[in-house]
């Protein structure tokens, strides 16, 4: 309040001299009051009226001592001063609501409506009532034939004062932090210096020729002339510099036009001497609401794109930092050499729920997921699923990883109403630079670790090594191509694995009895080399092929039983693997069905294996799909059961009549711990369901003997016997030996 005060008195002291209308021959008045304009802008600024009360009383008393010392009235016409003060007070208060001020520093900003508010209460009405307060009190300071001039003088002074102050203050108190772009301040100040020494010379050259060509009239310089040269000093300032910046510009501007016009205004004290300035009111008010309106829209757009770009910066479903944000903010800070690194995080079967629950269960896991990963690591949303991972400060760089993936295993997520355990697989790469090309390079690099990861389910993160990269990079394109150009043309080549009933597994395999086994794929590409399934399978998925690949598979064991009809009694049962995208298309079931219906084999022979994941995500689908299939006498298996997500409430209601239990589990059963735990609840699970149980991985007798132990129906793995082409299985008992 003392520093507003004491501006206010400052503002008091500033005079513009004109002759004054009252008509006396040495007498001046002002032409800009603007301490009346810093009033208004009190009053439309600050919420507490003592302020604004406050300030007028600091006027107040500077007006008396200019009043009792300068001007040489007397004491009894104080309190007319003091009452003017007054009414000026409550006028002042009562203007600046009519406009809608003042407001909450939340919504203290200009808009574009703001401004016919202005220039009807602030540049019209407001100056005409401090007008009529003037004239109220000249009845008791001014003789009678000089009211009508003192109520002139008094409007034309509020009305330059308003204009030179009142709406420059407050853009410039309001958007004091409004960013303006670097760039286009460093390169506005160079373009505004040339254009004001410009305005400057041509202004001084004006007078050097008046002086010494013979234009020696008498007349002030006629600095109203480049008033047109201001206004575009002012509009480039509004759209390059910053408000306050500018602001102050038009203020200043402002006043010396104002200057201008009162050194030119030697008639003033006649009728066209005031419409001369009227006119000149007229035009400043124009040049600053043009000003300002300028200032709004260059604001509201600029807010608008910070505001575009934030939300580009965004998962739209997660709303947590994505990949752009990532790439735009990598040189935005120096990272220590250890510290670049980059980890590229999947999270398994995340695509398959989110088909069947839809994208706010999407956004539920995801976001979820994220808060699980702690304050080691930020993290970016490059796909549903998918985070790219960039260690902190202050994270332990050697442990950072291991630390991480550590707290992900195992983790289960809730949300759609079930429980659900995202497998996680990492990829960690480092960049050399904070480049945004090094960061390029660094993602492939750790995206492909991720997902080769995946394929080797493989828990721990996988370091990139820049001298296998390129290497690896180049299979793994090459892998993709070769697989589809094999399925297109049909080399699917077929595997027979076969099972053992447990309880006759210690003696070796009778190939002459009835086989129960599993049919596997193998794809030969263009140079004859064999492709198994680790290197065409994600492939074929990631474009969403995993459906044409099954129709691919029964196809071809379907036209090589048709061959040898003879041999089809060697096989009790046939078990052949179903994608989760064959689940969720109608068309592979009704393609998948006519197949069955003109099949070489008895459908009773048939076992469909469908994961455990693509089950349980997948069952409001595939339960149609797998009715039918039971209904022509096909069992259903669950494979890779154990390491997907447990939600047996909806397990329970698919037609299961094999379990197979993951090998991930089988391998290191015969060691207690948790995989025997989970072996052991699998087993129980089974038996709930009615269902025989398969173990996968078998290689060992100790896990066979242990397997047995806990209830295991069947058995399969190297221990057993190894992967066979099927043609050879159909062949001759001495192929077999």
């Amino acid at each position: 309040m003392l520093l507003l005060g004491a501006v206010g008195l400052l503002l008091q002291r500033v005079s513009v001299g004109y002759p004054s209308f009252l008509g006396r021959s040495a007498e001046m008045a002002s032409l800009v009051h603007p301490h009346t304009g810093l009033l208004l802008a009190v009053a439309m600024l600050f919420v507490r009226t003592r302020v604004l009360a406050g300030l007028h009383v600091v006027l107040c008393l500077g007006w008396i001592a200019d009043w009792m010392l300068f001007m040489h009235g007397s004491w009894y016409e104080v309190p007319v001063g003091i009452g003017a003060y007054a009414l000026l007070f409550g006028w002042t208060w009562l203007c600046a609501r009519l406009m809608g001020w003042p407001r909450a520093r939340a919504q203290a900003h200009l808009r574009l409506g703001d401004l016919p508010g202005y220039v009807c209460v602030g540049l019209l009405l407001y100056p005409v009532g401090i007008a009529l307060i003037g004239g109220l009190a000249s009845l008791w300071l001014f003789p009678a034939g000089e009211r009508v001039q003192v109520m002139v003088e008094v409007y034309l002074s509020k009305l330059f004062g308003v204009l030179v102050v009142t709406l420059p203050l407050v853009a410039a108190w309001t958007e004091r932090g409004t960013p303006v772009p670097d760039e286009r301040r460093l390169r506005a100040l160079g373009w505004l210096l040339v254009l004001a020494v410009a305005v400057a010379v041509s202004f001084l050259a004006e007078g050097y020729l008046r002086q010494h060509l013979g234009a020696r009239t008498g007349q002030p310089l006629p600095l109203m002339d480049f008033r047109f040269t201001l206004f575009v000093l002012v509009g480039a300032a509004v759209i390059r510099l910053r408000y306050p910046v500018s602001m102050a510009l038009l203020g200043a501007c402002l006043l010396l036009i104002a200057y201008g016009a009162a050194r030119a205004a030697t008639a003033s004290n006649t009728p066209l001497g005031f419409v001369n300035l009227l006119h000149i009111a007229v035009e400043l008010g124009v040049l600053q609401i043009t000003a300002l309106y300028l200032l709004i829209v260059l604001r509201d757009a600029r807010r608008n794109a910070r505001q575009l770009d934030r939300e580009t910066r965004r998962d739209a479903v997660t709303g947590l930092p994505n990949l752009k944000a990532l790439r735009d903010g990598v040189a935005e800070r120096t990272r220590a050499p250890e510290r670049r690194q980059l980890g590229y995080l999947l999270l398994d079967r995340t695509e398959d729920l989110v088909s069947v629950y839809g994208l706010e269960v999407q956004a539920e896991v995801m976001t979820e997921a994220a808060g699980r990963l702690g304050e080691d690591v930020e993290a970016y949303v490059v796909g549903t699923g998918q985070f790219v991972l960039l260690p902190t400060a202050q994270a332990p760089i050697d442990s950072c990883w291991e630390d991480l993936m550590e707290r992900l295993r195992d983790v289960r997520i809730e949300a759609g109403g079930g429980h659900f355990r995202m497998l996680p697989y990492l990829g960690v790469a480092a960049f050399a630079h904070d480049t945004a090309h090094d960061l390029e390079v660094a993602l492939r690099n750790a995206s492909r670790l991720a997902f080769q990861a995946r394929r080797r389910s493989e828990l721990h993160p996988l370091l990139h090594d820049p001298d296998e990269g390129r290497v690896g990079a180049w299979q793994m394109v090459s892998s993709a191509s070769d697989a589809l150009a094999a399925l297109r043309k049909g080399q699917v080549e077929l595997y027979f694995q076969p099972l053992h009933a447990i309880d006759q597994a210690h003696a070796p395999l009778d190939w002459d009895a009835p086989l129960h086994g599993e049919v596997l794929c193998r794809l030969r590409d263009e140079s004859g080399q064999l492709m198994m399934p680790a290197a065409f399978l994600p492939q074929i998925e990631a474009v969403g092929r995993g459906g044409e690949l099954d129709l691919a598979v029964v196809r071809a064991l379907f036209d090589t039983l048709a061959a040898r009809p003879e041999a089809i009694g060697r096989f009790a049962r046939l078990a052949i693997n179903l994608t989760g995208q064959s689940l969720a298309s109608a068309s592979f079931a009704s393609s998948l069905l006519a197949l069955l219906d003109d099949a070489p084999i008895p459908g009773s022979r048939l076992i469909f294996e469908i994961t455990e994941t693509a089950a349980i995500l997948q069952a409001s689908v595939a339960r149609a799909l797998l009715e039918q299939l039971r209904e022509r006498g096909c069992l259903i298996a669950i494979d890779d059961f154990g390491v997907g997500m447990q939600s047996f409430e909806r397990l329970k209601l698919l037609p299961v009549d094999v379990i197979k239990i993951d090998g991930s589990f089988v391998r290191n059963v015969a060691a207690g711990g948790k995989d025997h735990a989970v072996v052991q609840a699998c087993v129980a699970v089974a038996r709930a369901f009615e269902a025989q149980t398969v173990a996968e991985f078998v290689e060992d007798a100790q896990t066979l003997a242990c397997l047995q132990a806990l209830g295991v129906d069947w058995v399969q793995g190297y221990l057993i016997a190894a992967p066979r082409p099927l043609q050879l299985v159909l062949g001759t008992d001495h192929a077999l030996s």
